[in-house]
């Protein structure tokens, strides 16, 4: 492995290592946790998620960015004044949603599979 290739993949690792760090901390210290993210159909963890995203890249109109896509009550933006914070802020909520779609696919297919061995 060449040490262009060897870097990338260390600060990719230390990258997602934050990303999953974050969300340790959604779940264990702010109860974002399964039953709590299954709750929010309505695409709310995406919206969170943008707003993160848009308030890092945009910080000088994030006031008008969270009042357009926070799909949460506004004490719980926390904004930071450091972008890569913001992102994987951003990221966390990703990988929240994309959790709450595994689960819920994997809840249709055990109950169908069930219903198919009642038949």
């Amino acid at each position: 492995m060449n040490s262009a290739v060897a870097q990338s993949s260390s600060s990719a690792r230390s990258v997602l290592t934050s990303v999953y760090n974050e969300r340790l901390n959604q779940i264990f210290n702010n109860g974002y946790d399964a039953n709590h993210d299954d709750m929010h159909r309505n695409a709310e963890l995406l919206y969170a998620a943008v707003t993160y995203l848009l308030a890092a890249i945009q910080p000088d109109v994030a006031d008008h960015i969270v009042q357009t896509y926070w799909p949460f009550e506004l004490e719980y933006f926390k904004p930071s004044v450091i972008p890569q914070k913001m992102l994987t802020v951003a990221a966390a909520f990703v990988v929240a949603e994309i959790e709450r779609i595994n689960r819920l696919e994997d809840a249709q297919n055990d109950t169908a599979v069930m219903s198919s061995t009642v038949d």
